[in-house]
C-alpha cells in the first residue's frame, strides 16, 4: 500500500540524524562572519564610538570562533567570502583598496587549499539541505542581525 503522506510531504519535517556539532557550527557561521566584517570596518573608522563598536564586534566574532568545533573551516569560509566580495568590488570599481583586500584575503585562501585537501572534519557533512538546516541558518542570521541593534546601545 502506498503511503501518500510520505510521497507528498516526504521526509522534509523529519530531523536528520546529524551530529549536534554540525548544527552548532552552522549556527555560529553567520555571527562569526558578520561580526568579523563589522568589527574590521568599524575598527578602521575615525570616530571613537565606531572604534568601540568595532572592538565589541570583534570580541563577539572571537567568541563565536572559540565556540565552534571546526574553526578552520569557519575561518577559511569567511576569508573566502570576503575574497569573493573584494573580487567583485575590484571588477566593478577598480579601486586599489579592493585590490589590497583581495590580496589580503585571497592569498591565505589559495595557500590553505594545499593543506585542506586531506582535511577530515570531526562530523559527517550533509549531502543536501534539509528543513532543519534552513531553520538553523535563518534563525542564526536573524538573531545576529537583531544583536547588532543591542550592541550599539
Amino acid at each position: 500500500m502506498l503511503d501518500w503522506k510520505r510521497i507528498v510531504v516526504g521526509d522534509a519535517f523529519r530531523l536528520p540524524s546529524r551530529n549536534l556539532n554540525y548544527y552548532r557550527d552552522l549556527f555560529l557561521l553567520w555571527p562569526f562572519l558578520l561580526f568579523a566584517i563589522a568589527g574590521a570596518i568599524n575598527l578602521l573608522a575615525s570616530n571613537p564610538h565606531h572604534r568601540i563598536l568595532g572592538v565589541k564586534c570583534l570580541g563577539l566574532a572571537v567568541a563565536a570562533i572559540v565556540l565552534a568545533r571546526e574553526r578552520r573551516i569557519l575561518f577559511l569560509g569567511a576569508l573566502g567570502f570576503c575574497a569573493v566580495r573584494f573580487l567583485v568590488t575590484l571588477a566593478l570599481t577598480r579601486d586599489w583598496r579592493a585590490l589590497v583586500g583581495l590580496l589580503a584575503t585571497g592569498i591565505p585562501v589559495i595557500l590553505s587549499a594545499r593543506f585542506v585537501t586531506n582535511y577530515k572534519p570531526s562530523y559527517d557533512w550533509p549531502d543536501g539541505l534539509s528543513i532543519a538546516d534552513l531553520v538553523v541558518g535563518l534563525s542564526s542570521l536573524l538573531l545576529t542581525l537583531e544583536s547588532f541593534t543591542l550592541i550599539d546601545r
